[in-house]
């Protein structure tokens, strides 16, 4: 939590997450025009994960795929089909997996949206895969590989990204 503290201050995935409320006419005029907008979106539910399951601290389904056209109730807009790949790409991280696992207690995830980083999706170090992404930030933020490890060692390996070569002890 020391580590991200500063970035998920700076921005965060709460602050992008558009939440669709039908008894107030704000959210569904946003929702209106955000369904008619040539943007992309990815949806991000704000109950996801079950204590004790692989998938408690993710916060996006495995086959999640970027999406055009009506919104849902909860999604994040993206410019493009890109940025909507790359931020797909980042929630499949264990530096984004992390972040969850420190603050979620039960199945709500909106809240814990908070304390999860939001990063430059343009940044091409976000168009590739998920552990190529993780090295980068671990790198970036100088997480040793011991926490690197721990972190790894804590998590279920959800979404299939690390190298199954290497033995975490």
């Amino acid at each position: 939590n020391n580590i991200v503290k500063d970035l998920y201050k700076q921005d965060n995935i709460a602050n992008h997450w558009q939440v669709f409320d039908k008894r107030n006419i704000k959210f569904i005029e946003q929702k209106e025009k955000d369904s008619k907008s040539d943007k992309w979106f990815v949806s991000v539910a704000t109950v996801r994960g079950n204590k004790g399951t692989d998938d408690m601290a993710t916060l996006i389904p495995k086959d999640r795929i970027p999406e055009y056209g009506n919104r849902p109730k909860f999604y994040i807009n993206f410019d493009s089909k890109k940025l909507a790949d790359n931020f797909i790409n980042y929630a499949k991280t264990d530096f984004c997996s992390c972040c969850i696992y420190l603050f979620k207690n039960d199945l709500n995830l909106g809240p814990v949206l908070r304390y999860v980083p939001w990063f430059d999706f343009s940044d091409k170090h976000f168009s590739k895969a998920p552990k190529e992404i993780d090295d980068y930030l671990f790198k970036k933020y100088n997480i040793s590989n011991d926490i690197r490890k721990h972190i790894e060692s804590i998590l279920p390996d959800y979404y299939g990204i690390r190298d199954k070569t290497i033995p975490i002890q």
